[in-house]
């Protein structure tokens, strides 16, 4: 089991290698699932918000990725096209929490967590 997981892994480092080359991406191995295509389901605007968040922690290659090559792996992998995702993101830097009356301009962030945190409750109760 371990070397199928290896397996994988060096599997799906090949293929962002590619991507980072710009070199055709072979999407068996980063965007299936179980037989089933990773799609994408919530808002491009929720995902931009996911990835500059994942961006701006370093959380992904410790920081040494641009938030291109991030959003060129996310389009591809869950098959959602992302054009235009520079003022996406200017969009939501420019989100003032005074104007919009609520205590975070991480709106998509802010749910994930309000569910998790439910689940996690729900969980505990059980």
């Amino acid at each position: 089991m371990f070397l199928d997981h290896l397996i994988h892994y060096v599997e799906v480092e090949i293929e962002c290698t590619k991507l980072r080359n710009g070199d055709k991406i072979n999407s068996n191995n980063l965007n299936i699932y179980k037989g089933l295509p990773l799609k994408w389901t919530a808002s491009k605007r929720a995902l931009l918000e996911l990835i500059y968040a994942l961006y701006l922690t370093m959380s992904i290659n410790h920081g040494r990725i641009s938030i291109k090559e991030l959003v060129g792996f996310f389009s591809h992998t869950f098959n959602i096209p992302l054009p235009g995702y520079h003022s996406t993101i200017k969009k939501l830097t420019a989100r003032s929490a005074n104007v919009i009356h609520v205590e975070s301009r991480s709106f998509f962030l802010n749910e994930l967590v309000t569910e998790f945190n439910h689940k996690l409750e729900l969980l505990d109760e059980n």
